[in-house]
């Protein structure tokens, strides 16, 4: 049977590694588009939030950058991950409303792989199975498969107005290092503003031993061993001359 050292070497080992893998945060874009005025979900659908393959969702945020003037792309936050499993969900679709509150659908979407599943990609788009103004996501999912002692947290951005696609860029999505992104989901903090809620999975930390490494017994100083005693020979007494 293993010594509880023994244990606590492989559980820091494998702790240690795959703290390596997902803490690695490596980064990835879309295409950059026109945005100008953009208030039609039409122009979200154009771009897919993702990762390169091996890796896992760990944010995402639509903005400017290295686009210039008028246009913005989805940059995306990922981490290697050990994943399996792949497929790939969607949400019940809306229809597209007209008016002020073009983007007012995003609240109905909330694509969430679960627990010990780990978001790789989503995107906005039609459903095939119906007219151009029905909307939705399509997402993929993927088992976690270092998933052993995860926990899930919930976390939310800053609340703000979103009533055109390039509101959007207020909002970032970024769970940090050592999780990745299970869910999120568009909710109202009241009648003008909304923020995003996202649920993370966090990679497991060290627990402390749970059963006590033996105690070494208190060395004892032995006795002094006694040397065995010698009988010493007779002195013979010295030889007188007889008179």
């Amino acid at each position: 049977m293993p010594s509880p050292y023994a244990r606590q070497a492989c559980a820091v080992v494998f702790v240690l590694s795959l703290a390596l893998r997902v803490s690695a945060q490596t980064y990835g874009s879309s295409g950059c588009r026109y945005f100008k005025d953009a208030e039609h979900l039409a122009m979200l659908a154009l771009h897919v939030a993702n990762c390169e393959t091996g890796n896992a969702l760990q944010g995402f945020h639509l903005g400017e950058n290295g686009c210039g003037s008028e246009k913005m792309r989805f940059e995306t936050f990922c981490a290697p991950s050990n994943l399996a499993d792949c497929t790939t969900e969607d949400t019940p679709t809306v229809t597209m409303p007209s008016g002020p509150s073009l983007l007012s659908p995003l609240v109905n979407f909330h694509p969430d792989c679960g627990s010990g599943r780990a978001m790789t990609e989503w995107k906005l788009g039609h459903s095939s199975a119906d007219s151009q103004s029905q909307f939705g996501v399509s997402y993929k999912c993927c088992t976690d498969q270092d998933d052993v002692t995860r926990t899930s947290r919930t976390l939310e951005t800053g609340c703000h107005t979103l009533t055109s696609v390039p509101h959007l860029a207020l909002f970032e999505v970024n769970c940090g290092q050592d999780t990745l992104l299970q869910g999120f989901q568009v909710k109202k903090c009241d009648s003008s503003t909304s923020r995003i809620e996202y649920t993370c999975s966090v990679a497991p930390t060290l627990a402390p031993l749970t059963e006590a490494p033996p105690t070494p017994a208190p060395l004892t100083e032995a006795p002094p061993t006694s040397a065995p005693l010698t009988e010493a020979p007779p002195t013979s007494a010295p030889l007188t001359e007889a008179p």
